[in-house]
Parts: structure tokens; C-alpha cells; sequence
């Protein structure tokens, strides 16, 4: 039905329709039986799913960023964000590089700036 408009979500919610028969039952119901506006429903959803993601990993690379900065291990900090680590699960090694011959000038205020900005992080 959405295929031939060439739109980069109408395969994907063909597949989802027809994978999870029970939840596009759902949202057809909650649209009124309008499958178009089940889809332009759906397409919201994923658009928005797809902002929160990108921002989510935008903060997440910035602030492993700030951290390798001011602990004077951009290395490191490169070594993160390929390995999709979380700033919690890196703490300790910022905090190492930075006492490490006190090259850097990481403060307790920055390591918590950045552990907080966001739980995902």
C-alpha cells in the first residue's frame, strides 16, 4: 500500500505489520480501523525513536570528549566511544589517566557533570 511512495519507513512497517500481527491490531484499533493513520502513526514513533537515539549517543560521545580532555587521554577517550562504552563504566580510567603524572586537569565537578548528564550515558 506504502511501498510504491518510496518512503524509507513503509518497508519496515510492512514488516512490522506483518511480524506483530497483535500490536498493529492495536494501533489500528487506536486510529479507528484507518490503517493510514496507523502508518503515519507509526512513522512518527520510529522518526522520534530515531532522534532520541541519535541524541542519546551525540551526549554520550560529547562527553566521553570533555572527559578525555580533561584528563589529558583523548586516546582513551576515542577508545570509548568505539567500543560504545557508557561514562559510568569509564570513570575510573578517566580518573587514572588524569592522576597519571597529573597531566590532566579532570575535577571531581566534570567526572560529575558528565556521569549525570544522562543515566544512559
Amino acid at each position: 500500500m506504502w511501498a510504491h511512495m518510496g518512503n524509507e519507513n513503509a518497508a519496515s512497517f510492512l514488516q512490522w505489520k506483518g511480524s506483530m500481527p497483535e500490536q498493529f491490531a492495536q494501533l489500528l484499533n487506536v486510529c479507528g480501523g484507518s490503517e493510514t493513520q496507523a502508518y503515519s502513526l507509526w512513522c512518527e514513533v520510529v522518526d522520534e525513536g530515531r532522534t532520541q537515539g541519535m541524541n542519546s549517543e551525540r551526549e554520550r560521545c560529547l562527553a566521553h570528549l570533555e572527559l578525555g580532555d580533561a584528563s589529558g587521554d583523548m586516546e582513551l577517550a576515542v577508545e570509548a566511544i568505539q567500543s560504545h562504552a557508557t561514562v559510568a563504566s569509564m570513570a575510573d580510567r578517566y580518573l587514572a589517566a588524569a592522576t597519571d603524572g597529573f597531566r590532566g586537569r579532570l575535577t571531581y565537578n566534570t567526572l560529575r557533570s558528565c556521569r549525570t548528564r544522562s543515566t544512559t550515558l
